[in-house]
Order: C-alpha cells, then structure tokens, then sequence
C-alpha cells in the first residue's frame, strides 16, 4: 500500500511515475486502458487507496471497522510502472529489480496469500460478535 502510494499517489513525491517516466501521458493512458477505467474511476480508486493507508496504514485512526481496497488495479498498475522501467532504465542500474512481470505477479500473488492465511488465523481468535462484517 505505502509503495502503490509512492508510485501513483503522492503526485509530487520522487516516485510518483510522472517524475520517472519518460512520457508520463503516454504511461497514463496506457494505464487507463490496462485497467479499463476512465480519468474519474481512476481518480476513484487513488482516492479509495489513500483513504485507506491514512486511515489503516500509515495511521490507526479510531475507525473501527476495515474495508482494504481491491488490489487488482494496483497490481495492473504497478506491473506496468515496473515493465516502464525495465524498457527506459539502464540496465546497470537495475541491480537486483525483478526481471520479468511474472516473477514479480507470483511473488504479489505469494504474499497476498500470506496475508489471508494470517488475516484468517486472526479471525478465527475474534469472538463472534466482534467479528468485521
């Protein structure tokens, strides 16, 4: 989430691909159309994943109940961001970066089912009536 948010949220941050891209419209539209959404879903979406880093992420604030986003989007996006870099960079500056889209799609794949196996080993400890709905 904090990295999705380096790359495509903070506008003016380092990362964010407008400041790494050769042609950030270019990469823009492309994006749109990898994700099959318009200029205002998408800006639905960003709005969706700050919200939830601010409230969840990078802050706990008192909201007691969590809805994180669908990360299907953000997976596309940061799979393009990442075939953007292998196509412009230098390749001596690429050190370790993950080579391929595939590799990099097995390991998000890998973790999110981490993340739900531990989410549902922590359900199974909340009592029923305190369970998220």
């Amino acid at each position: 989430m904090l990295e999705f948010s380096k790359m495509f949220v903070e506008w003016n941050g380092r990362h964010h691909y407008r400041q790494v891209v050769k042609d950030p419209g270019g990469f823009k539209a492309e994006l749109l159309r990898r994700l099959n959404m318009t200029e205002a879903e998408y800006q639905s979406y960003i709005d969706e994943m700050k919200d939830y880093r601010d409230k969840f992420v990078a802050h706990l604030d008192d909201e007691r109940e969590m809805r994180p986003p669908n990360l299907d989007a953000a997976k596309i996006a940061v799979q393009l961001y990442h075939e953007q870099i292998v196509r412009e960079a230098n390749p001596a500056i690429l050190g370790n970066l993950v080579a391929t889209a595939r590799r990099m799609s097995t390991a998000f794949d890998n973790e999110s089912a981490m993340a739900a196996s531990i989410y549902a080993r922590i359900e199974q400890t909340v009592p029923p009536g305190r369970r998220a709905g």
